[in-house]
């Protein structure tokens, strides 16, 4: 009779640990930081749903080739600067 009683205050501890932490997801959730996770998992997930791959490879090209005329203005920048300083 011991094992039973045993088995049973262990499932009523399972169960009120169970309750406890549906209690502390609830309310991480209504906390401000839960409602930004929620908000931009949403967000992602619309964006993401929003683009096809084309969309995306063709902003990803854009993307780069304005990171490398950045880039090249950066270093004609620096060759004018240098001409003028001369």
């Amino acid at each position: 009779m011991d094992n039973f009683e045993l088995s049973m205050a262990a499932t009523t501890k399972s169960i009120n640990s169970q309750d406890s932490a549906l209690v502390e997801n609830a309310k991480y959730l209504d906390s401000i930081t839960g409602k930004l996770g929620i908000l931009r998992a949403t967000l992602e997930e619309k964006y993401f749903e929003s683009l096809d791959a084309e969309t995306l490879k063709k902003a990803i090209t854009i993307l780069t080739r304005l990171v490398t005329v950045f880039g090249s203005l950066n270093q004609v920048v620096l060759v004018t600067i240098g001409l003028f300083a001369i």
